[in-house]
């Protein structure tokens, strides 16, 4: 099979991973509104189905590029759709938050969806590996990462979710009420969990790409942009997990959330689009430097 002939394979796949994680989040979000159970058998299958077709973008952009396809914002975006499955699975079964499924499948939608976009430029999809990126460190560093970016960004949502239910809860008659308080537990609690899940991996790309650091430039911190925004995301979620159990800080865990959120992005999207940073790791959608 030529080249030519891969790429188109790889372009359908990801629309057709697309259109399953779309179909299992409508889905989802039906199933929780008519509390319908064959709707919500099909949520878990199509979601299946995006995992399966995404774990086979993710071989054929192996093949084609001849490397692990982590070095790009393309290919790192395309490859949300291997974890976010099974983190949702872990999520579901080990905390029982199964309501949760149709946010994970958001997060794969709005993934793919930008995959696609950066696609567009032949220079995303034809990406050749650095010197740099020839690493033992190079997958599990950027699996760590996108790991916990995508369990950070389902979180997030959660907390959102969960600030509006109290706003309603504030406004409405107790009666009317209950429904959204309920919610407001589930959302906050759940959101809680799953940055606990997120946390060890955040931290563990931290650490590894200290030592990726010290290997190829003989420094484990040099104050790069992309370091500095790193470790400040780094330290407002743990900011947040502390605050968690102090009562006299727990009307600011929700603020200190949403702006560590906002250090992810940018972090994982800003810096890297950001012209003339001079940072080391930083990339255009398109380029092949250092990912974190």
């Amino acid at each position: 099979m030529n080249l030519e002939n891969l790429e188109s394979i790889i372009n359908l796949l990801k629309f057709v991973a697309l259109s399953f994680f779309a179909l299992s989040a409508l889905s989802g979000i039906f199933s929780l509104i008519a509390k319908s159970k064959p709707v919500q058998k099909i949520a878990y299958i199509t979601m299946f189905m995006a995992w399966l077709t995404s774990i086979a973008v993710f071989i054929l952009n192996w093949a084609y590029t001849g490397h692990p396809p982590f070095g790009n914002m393309y290919h790192v975006l395309m490859t949300m759709g291997i974890f976010i499955p099974p983190l949702y699975l872990i999520v579901a079964k080990r905390d029982g938050y199964k309501f949760t499924h149709f946010l994970f499948s958001l997060v794969a939608v709005c993934a793919l969806i930008g995959a696609i976009i950066i696609s567009k430029k032949s220079s995303a999809v034809n990406w050749q590996q650095m010197p740099a990126l020839q690493s033992k460190w190079f997958v599990p560093h950027v699996s760590s990462y996108v790991i916990s970016y995508a369990l950070m960004a389902v979180s997030f949502v959660l907390t959102i979710g969960g600030i509006f239910c109290k706003m309603m809860v504030s406004i409405l008659y107790k009666e009317e009420a209950v429904a959204f308080e309920k919610t407001e537990n589930q959302c906050f609690n759940a959101s809680y969990s799953i940055v606990k899940l997120s946390y060890p991996f955040m931290t563990f790309g931290l650490f590894t790409g200290a030592v990726w650091a010290d290997e190829i430039w003989g420094a484990y911190w040099s104050w790069d942009i992309k370091e500095v925004w790193s470790l400040i995301t780094w330290s407002l979620y743990a900011m947040y997990l502390h605050m968690r159990f102090n009562s006299n800080f727990k009307q600011f865990i929700h603020g200190v959330q949403i702006c560590a959120f906002a250090a992810l992005i940018c972090t994982f999207i800003i810096v890297n689009i950001m012209p003339k940073t001079g940072s080391r790791h930083t990339y255009s959608q398109t380029s092949s430097s250092h990912q974190d």
